[in-house]
């Protein structure tokens, strides 16, 4: 199946975030971007794989100083989550708490 099979967004997201995690942000933004791609494809926007990514590449986008886009990302990670897995889920409340923690921390626009 390819690029088409449905596990490969979370294979992407998951070497992102290794990448992320060794300071490698560009490469980690093009591999989030291309999984985030893929899942909106093979998933659709309304997909908890989608949202995932979503709010990965929101914590990349914080951890670079990029706090609109940061914001942007976790907003449609947070609304996704709230639509298909309801308020009080485990995962949006995670993703709740870190659009919160962004907001409070990090009030100026780059």
């Amino acid at each position: 199946q390819g690029e088409s099979h449905p596990e490969i967004p979370k294979v992407l997201n998951n070497l992102a975030l290794v990448c992320q995690h060794q300071g490698k942000y560009e490469q980690s933004e093009f591999i989030y971007r291309e999984a985030l791609n893929i899942s909106k494809t093979v998933r659709g926007d309304n997909h908890p794989d989608t949202a995932m990514i979503w709010n990965n590449l929101a914590q990349l986008y914080n951890a670079q100083g990029k706090y609109k886009q940061a914001r942007l990302m976790q907003g449609k990670s947070l609304s996704t989550y709230e639509n298909i897995l309801g308020k009080n889920h485990p995962k949006t409340l995670i993703v709740q708490r870190n659009l919160s923690n962004l907001n409070s921390s990090n009030q100026q626009e780059s």
